[in-house]
């Protein structure tokens, strides 16, 4: 891992070396590595080191290719490190070879073309002699940040803003639509950032820039890497997906330092915590493990579906396992709000979940000072291995294979009753016009998920800068009702909204606590191979997150496995934090009642209508509207509210 700088002069002025330093000593939290720069007539690259692997240590950027024609720093990890070597025919002396130096070997060998050959997280930037072009890539998911400034004269590059806005003939100035795109949750521009000029190379994209043009494309795209899998048996299914998550964990684990794990009752991150132990048994080693638990104070709640405390579950995993040592954390009497500053001054940008900040963080925290620098953990794992199945419903219907249907619904529900309710939500609502969703929506007594009318988003700033409008014609929205093609939608929100939501969270781990936060469900490999399975096998029998049910017998109990308990709640306590933070957030309320720039943008008056109106507990234990204007909304108001008067100078 590194930090990366980079200027280019289009006018053709020579680079000033200590411009690129000067923006790296910025970034010494990011990586603490001595920086290093090249300049070679109008462009200079440099870099800083975060050593997170054991080949790390013999990594010496800025690196020159061997005729001298490409200086390039890189970001980055290869998780198909193995690969690589193999394909460029390197022989044992490749076993110390850095990534970021294999990366270059495979860009002077194939070029663009090598960028489909390296699996995990990258950020490059690239200066090409030859054509006096400046190159910036990242990969897929958005693992590694990357931003850029340009102008007619000069293109600046960086990890994070703050060292582009360092050399200080840059503004910096808030970006009102990016705050309106995140209060509106319509947060996919992943080129636009929180500060007018700064765009971040979208995840899975090539930006060229010469001194008369600039080319962005997409390397990358899901869909045309998907690849049809078929095999005779759906044994053989659980076995390549139990082979391929070895695959993706153990080169997950490829760390300096301890690897610890997230782990929770569900599936996805107990069944990866439960791999990696089984992988450091054999060489005698432990895996710290963590659980997020509520607040002791807290006097627990019947919520439908659900369980608030993961404590007998994870107990019960660590059981199966003598070298997983579990830690509950519970995070007790800290408030919500506690960490977030540390938050905005490390990555320069709000959270979209921003209750769940304190409990990620003190996780984060413990680990690390128990000497863990890697953690490993499920974040997307709905959208690969455990995914639901449930999209299949309509698929049957609309495709008009009815005997699959009939069998489906049969095998969905126990009871004829639920056997249609599930018919009518899962197989029917998909596929109803969205003029007949809307009539739904609004009958009395409908539980539904909070609208954009929901949100705390001035009416005049969103028809000041067409909010709504623009998101329509994005034809991409998160709060709609099931869509017809809903493993398309998955990966929609998997391109365009978690690779550019979820780098920020990985960036504030590193920077705060010099941790790497990893997930193997989020290997290109996986996500590839998991698009590429039949639908049925994430469902059969009826089973919803059939495969992933089925890889993780015998590494799970039983119970936990098939969630006979139900689904894990995050921040089941919310209430209750939320509620002794009440004065808190009135004198906060109060604060920004006089802050014209903030009334700007954020509704807080009707921020202010709802404090006024506390819920009960009871009101905010399910999936409805008061759920998601206490436990989301308000929370991501004040925190925006918070990084625009911080950016303002008023914090």
């Amino acid at each position: 891992m590194s930090a990366l700088t980079g200027i280019f002069h289009r006018s053709g002025a020579p680079a000033d070396e200590e411009q690129t330093q000067r923006m790296l000593r910025t970034l010494s939290d990011y990586a603490p590595g001595k920086p290093h720069s090249y300049a070679v007539g109008p462009a200079s690259v440099g870099a800083a080191q975060f050593i997170s692997t054991p080949e790390a240590r013999h990594a010496k950027q800025p690196l020159v290719s061997r005729d001298h024609r490409f200086i390039a720093v890189f970001d980055l990890r290869l998780d198909n490190r193995g690969d690589i070597i193999a394909a460029l025919n390197l022989g044992p002396e490749s076993k110390q070879m850095s990534d970021e130096f294999l990366a270059l070997h495979a860009w002077e060998k194939w070029g663009d073309a090598a960028l489909l050959k390296m699996v995990g997280p990258l950020a490059m930037v690239l200066w090409d002699t030859n054509t006096q072009t400046l190159v910036l890539a990242r990969d897929p998911s958005g693992q590694r940040m990357l931003h850029y400034h340009m102008s007619k004269d000069r293109v600046t590059v960086a990890s994070l803003p703050r060292a582009i806005h360092t050399l200080g003939d840059i503004p910096r100035q808030v970006d009102e639509l990016k705050i309106i795109d995140a209060l509106t949750q319509h947060n996919v521009d992943v080129e636009r950032t929180y500060f007018v000029g700064i765009h971040q190379v979208a995840p899975g994209a090539l930006v060229r820039v010469s001194r008369d043009r600039v080319q962005k494309e997409k390397w990358y795209s899901l869909r045309r890497q998907i690849k049809p899998i078929t095999y005779a048996r759906d044994d053989d299914y659980v076995e390549a997906a139990k082979d391929l998550l070895d695959t993706c964990v153990a080169a997950h684990m490829r760390s300096v330092g301890t690897v610890g794990s997230f782990m929770s009752g569900g599936l996805d991150s107990s069944t990866i915590a439960a791999t990696a132990a089984l992988k450091l048994q054999s060489s005698g080693k432990r895996l710290p493990v963590y659980t997020s638990v509520p607040d002791p104070d807290w006097t627990p709640v019947k919520m439908r579906g659900s369980y608030t405390d993961e404590t007998p579950h994870v107990q019960a995993i660590a059981a199966m396992y003598p070298n997983m040592d579990l830690t509950l954390v519970n995070n007790a009497g800290r408030s919500v709000f506690e960490v977030q500053e540390a938050m905005l001054q490390a990555i320069e940008q709000p959270i979209r979940n921003a209750l769940n900040v304190h409990w990620i963080h003190e996780i984060l925290r413990q680990a690390s000072n128990t000497g863990v620098t890697t953690m490993l953990e499920g974040g997307i794992g709905n959208l690969t291995l455990s995914y639901s199945g449930v999209g299949i419903y309509a698929k049957a219907l609309s495709h008009g294979h009815l005997k699959t249907l009939a069998r489906l619904v049969y095998q969905g529900a126990p009871s004829w009753p639920k056997r249609a309710r599930l018919l009518a939500r899962q197989g029917i609502s998909p596929l109803l016009p969205n003029w007949v969703r809307q009539i739904r929506r609004a009958m009395p007594g409908t539980v539904r998920r909070p609208s954009i009318a929901d949100l705390p988003v001035l009416v005049s700033a969103m028809e000041r800068r067409g909010s709504i409008e623009r998101a329509a014609q994005d034809g991409f929205d998160l709060f709609a009702a099931r869509p017809r093609d809903y493993r398309g939608f998955l990966m929609e929100v998997n391109e365009r909204y978690y690779a550019g939501t979820a780098t920020a969270f990985l960036s504030a781990a590193r920077s705060l606590y010099g941790i790497e936060m990893r997930d193997p469900l989020a290997d290109r490999r996986m996500q590839e191979w998991c698009f590429g399975v039949p639908h049925e096998q994430f469902i059969l029998d009826g089973e919803s997150r059939s495969l992933m049910k089925r890889l993780s017998k015998g590494m799970l109990p039983d119970d936990i496995r098939l969630q006979q308990h139900g689904k894990g709640r995050q921040s089941p306590d919310a209430h209750f934090r939320l509620s002794r933070d009440l004065e808190r957030i009135n004198e906060e309320l109060a604060r920004l009642s006089d802050d014209s720039d903030i009334n700007t943008l954020v509704d807080v008056e009707r921020l202010k209508e709802w404090v006024e109106h506390w819920p009960d507990e009871a009101n905010m234990t399910n999936h409805n509207a008061a759920s998601g204007r206490f436990s989301v909304m308000l929370p991501l108001g004040l925190h925006i509210a918070r990084f625009i008067q911080r950016e303002n100078g008023r914090n």
